[in-house]
C-alpha cells in the first residue's frame, strides 16, 4: 500500500522552483551592486552603486551611484541632456535618463530606465523561460508537489497550444503574502512560471509579443493588470539572459472577477481562442482595447460615473468588431444609426449572452419600473451613461436625481455584459461567477457557460 501511494505521489509533477524570491510586499529587487558605467556616444562615466527594480511611486528600474572620477569633461557630459546606455560588466542593460545630479565632495547620479532592460545577450535563442507574476488572484488549480517540504497542493495552472506550454504555480505561502498585501498595498510575487517552446527557440525580441498576449489574457482573468516579470532565458539549467523590463502591473486592489473560485475547466481552451485572435492584427487590437477598458472600469479608476462611460465604450467597440465587421449582420449607415441600447442588445443576442434569471440588481430594476421610457436594464445603463456624458441642463438634473446605488448597479450590469460578451466570443465553456447575482460566498453565484454542452455539464 505504501509503495502504491508513493508511486501515485511520484506521478504528480514537481513545483517550479522560484527564479527569484520576494519575501515582503514592495521589496526592491536588486539587479546589480558594484561598478557599472554610463555611455553616451564615445564618452563614458564610471560609477559605483546599485541598479534596482523599484515599485513606488510606480514600477521602474532605477540606478543610483557615485561617480568614480569626475573631470571637467565628465561634468559637461553629466550636464547634457539625452539618454545614457548603462553597462554592467561590459554588457548593456538598457538606456536610462538622468533624473538627479548631486555635486558635493562626491558626484552622485540617479536615473530611470527608458525602454527595455535586458542583461545578457538577448539575441541568443532559448527554448525555456522562467519568470514570476505579481498580484495575480487565487486559483484552485492542478496538483503539484514539493519534495523538499513534503508538500502537495492544487496550485498549478497550465496554458498550452501548438507553440508553447506555460505553467504557473501559486507560491506555498500565497495566503500569507496576500494578507500582508491587503495591509500594505502595492506589489508582491505570488506565482512562479515557466514557458516551454515546442517549435522554435526564442530570443527576447521573438518572445515580446507572446508575453504581451499572455499579460493581457492574465489581466482579463485577474480584473487588474498583471504580467510576467524578470523573464529568464534558460539553456540546460543556466540563465542566458534576463529581461528586467518594468512592464505594467497594477497595484493591489481587491476587485470582483469572473473566474470561478474552485473550477479551472475551460481556462486553457479560453487561452487558446484568445491567442488565435491575437495572431490577427485587427483582432489583437480589439483584445487590447477591450481588456484595457474592462480593467479600468472594474477597478473603478474613474469612480462610478467615469467607469460607466468606459464600459459603454468597450461594449460599442465589441459591437462594431463582432456584429458589424466580423459577422456583417448590419451594414451601411444603419450600423451607425442604431441607438446605443440596441447595439448592446444586438451584441448580446449574437453572443448568446442574456440571462435575466440571475440579475439580482433590485435598485436598478426599481429604477426601470419607475421610469416609463426605460424598458430594461440595458436602457437604464445607457440612459445613465448619457446623463453623465451629455452636458445639457436637463441631463445634469436627471443625473443628480439618480442615486449612487443605482449608478453602481448600472455599472455592475454593464461590466457583466462586457464579461459575458468576451467569454462567449472566446468560446468559453466553463463555469464563471455572475457578478449580477450579488452572491458573496465562495462557489455561490457561479454559472456554466451557455456554450457548454449537456455532456460537459456532467
Amino acid at each position: 500500500m505504501k509503495d502504491e501511494v508513493k508511486r501515485m505521489i511520484e506521478d504528480i509533477p514537481l513545483a517550479i522552483k522560484p527564479s527569484i524570491t520576494m519575501d515582503e510586499p514592495n521589496q526592491s529587487i536588486l539587479i546589480h551592486e558594484g561598478n557599472f558605467k554610463l555611455v553616451q556616444r564615445t564618452m563614458e562615466i564610471n560609477l559605483t552603486g546599485t541598479v534596482k527594480l523599484l515599485w513606488f511611486p510606480n514600477l521602474k528600474v532605477k540606478f543610483i551611484g557615485i561617480v568614480d572620477f569626475c573631470s571637467e569633461k565628465e561634468i559637461n557630459l553629466i550636464s547634457s541632456d539625452g539618454k545614457f546606455d548603462l553597462f554592467i560588466n561590459e554588457e548593456k542593460l538598457g538606456s536610462f535618463y538622468l533624473m538627479n545630479k548631486t555635486f558635493s565632495d562626491q558626484v552622485e547620479l540617479s536615473g530611470i530606465l527608458k525602454g527595455r532592460a535586458i542583461l545578457g545577450d538577448g539575441t541568443i535563442k532559448v527554448d525555456k523561460l522562467k519568470f514570476v507574476i505579481p498580484n495575480l488572484r487565487d486559483f484552485f488549480g492542478e496538483s503539484i508537489r514539493d519534495e523538499t517540504e513534503n508538500y502537495l497542493g492544487r496550485d498549478r495552472l497550465v496554458f498550452e497550444n501548438e507553440y508553447f506550454t506555460i505553467r504557473i504555480d501559486r507560491e506555498r505561502n500565497f495566503k500569507d503574502k496576500v494578507n500582508r498585501l491587503k495591509d500594505t498595498g502595492g506589489y508582491v510575487f505570488l506565482y512562479n512560471g515557466e514557458m516551454i517552446c515546442h517549435k522554435n527557440p526564442v530570443s527576447t525580441e521573438d518572445i515580446s509579443d507572446t508575453i504581451h498576449s499572455f499579460s493581457t489574457f492574465l489581466s482579463f482573468l485577474n480584473g487588474r493588470r498583471t504580467t510576467p516579470l524578470i523573464i529568464q532565458g534558460m539553456d540546460d539549467g543556466k540563465t542566458i539572459w534576463t529581461d528586467y523590463t518594468d512592464y505594467t502591473v497594477d497595484q493591489y486592489q481587491y476587485v470582483t472577477t469572473w473566474p470561478a473560485k474552485h473550477d479551472i475547466n475551460g481556462l486553457n481552451e479560453l487561452w487558446q481562442e484568445f491567442y488565435k485572435l491575437w495572431r490577427n492584427k485587427s483582432d489583437k487590437n480589439l483584445l487590447i482595447s477591450a481588456v484595457h477598458w474592462y480593467v479600468e472600469a472594474n477597478a473603478y479608476s474613474g469612480y462610478v460615473e467615469g467607469s460607466i462611460t468606459w464600459t459603454q465604450t468597450a461594449l460599442e467597440l465589441m459591437y462594431n468588431w463582432f456584429v458589424v465587421e466580423k459577422n456583417q449582420l448590419i451594414r451601411g449607415r444603419d450600423c451607425e444609426n442604431l441607438s446605443a441600447a440596441n447595439k448592446v442588445r444586438l451584441l448580446l443576442s449574437q453572443v448568446n449572452g442574456m440571462n435575466n434569471d440571475n440579475i439580482n440588481l433590485e435598485n436598478l430594476k426599481q429604477f426601470v419600473r419607475d421610469n416609463n421610457s426605460i424598458h430594461d436594464e440595458i436602457d437604464a445603463f445607457v440612459e445613465i451613461r448619457n446623463a453623465i456624458v451629455h452636458s445639457q441642463k436637463e441631463k445634469r438634473l436627471k443625473l443628480e436625481n439618480i442615486s449612487t446605488i443605482v449608478k453602481y448597479e448600472a455599472l455592475e450590469f454593464g461590466i457583466w455584459c462586457l464579461e459575458i460578451s468576451l467569454l462567449n466570443i472566446l468560446k468559453f465553456k466553463g463555469v464563471f461567477y455572475n457578478r449580477c447575482s450579488r452572491k458573496l460566498w465562495a462557489g455561490e453565484g457561479e454559472e456554466r457557460s451557455p456554450l457548454a454542452s449537456t455532456k460537459q455539464n456532467h
